[in-house]
């Protein structure tokens, strides 16, 4: 169903509190809206905030951030179909980010569990692990984001696609805020 008369030029799905990284991206809200949006053809992106319980989320410093990182992306060429999984990493006010990698995302499973959920529906799980101590042993996106880095991957919405040797294609750039 479209929304509007005229498609949007952009649509950013995000800022999402908490990341997407690897296979989280099949089951990401976040990823989902931006994957939609590049099905009806719109330039799209999924921005994510990591969390950690010892560091501050500070939206107005994250907003900055995932700015920079629009108009960044905005120059890089526009395939139909593709979209960007953008994750920020999360630092203390005293600490910069170093920058941006271009990578692709990692396939390390994760040490998860499903527990019962405490609502009234029978059933239902509620997805716990310790995010932060997942594996990062690939040259990839989980790896670059809990190293300080704001990631950055070009997602396509044929997930029959060949996939990109991970650690084959990373890319740096200074990114300031």
């Amino acid at each position: 169903r479209v929304l509007t008369e005229d498609p949007p030029d952009v649509v950013v799905a995000g800022i999402n509190a908490g990341a997407n990284l690897g296979i989280d991206v099949f089951y990401s809200g976040t990823v989902a809206a931006a994957r939609e949006a590049a099905i009806l053809g719109c330039r799209s992106l999924a921005i994510s905030q990591y969390t950690q319980d010892d560091v501050p989320l500070v939206w107005r410093r994250a907003s900055r951030i995932a700015e920079r990182c629009l108009r960044r992306l905005l120059h890089e060429p526009a395939m139909l179909g593709d979209f960007w999984n953008i994750n920020m990493p999360a630092v203390h006010d005293n600490q910069q980010i170093r920058g941006m990698a271009f990578v692709p995302l990692s396939t390390e499973p994760h040490d998860i569990r499903y527990e019962p959920g405490n609502d009234s529906v029978e059933r239902s799980f509620r997805y716990t692990g310790v995010y932060g101590q997942r594996p990062a042993t690939q040259i990839a996106d989980v790896r670059h984001l809990f190293s300080g880095y704001v990631t950055a991957s070009r997602l396509h919405i044929d997930a029959t696609a060949e996939p990109a040797t991970v650690g084959s294609s990373v890319r740096y750039e200074l990114l300031t805020e």
